[in-house]
């Protein structure tokens, strides 16, 4: 479901019919992508925010290089493409509440912290406020 931040109002629901659909792609991108087409957002700049069903590295890059859509979420740490140095279950160097890691490449920006526990996020919408890079 794409629902409007400012209000709540839903903009579009991609409904999962089981499992006799194929979808190109992960089935977390390809709703993804849906909803951003059915609610006929892609191209305008807008910011998504998933859980991590839906957060990976090739699906933030896609909708960057391709949607003009940063995004950001937390992330599953078993997820393909994640810097292993940071998002593992013992990151080094953060242990204690507030101790975080990061890492950048391109314009995908991984982050790990710890709160209760350590949480790991993706983000290609933070990623111009540590200064490196800046939209072509």
């Amino acid at each position: 479901m794409l629902a409007e931040s400012a209000n709540s109002y839903i903009q579009y629901i991609d409904v999962y019919p089981g499992r006799t659909v194929r979808t190109e792609g992960s089935l977390g991108s390809s709703v993804v992508k849906n909803c951003l087409e059915g609610a006929n957002i892609a191209g305008q700049g807008y910011h998504v925010y998933t859980d991590n069903f839906f957060t990976s590295p090739n699906l933030y890059l896609e909708l960057w290089e391709n949607y003009d859509t940063a995004a950001c979420g937390t992330v599953r740490n078993t997820r393909a493409g994640l810097p292993k140095d940071i998002m593992c279950k013992k990151t080094v160097n953060v242990v204690t509440r507030g101790d975080h890691q990061f890492r950048q490449k391109g314009a995908l920006l991984a982050v790990s912290w710890k709160d209760k526990k350590t949480v790991s996020v993706l983000s290609t919408i933070h990623n111009e406020s540590i200064g490196q890079v800046t939209r072509q």
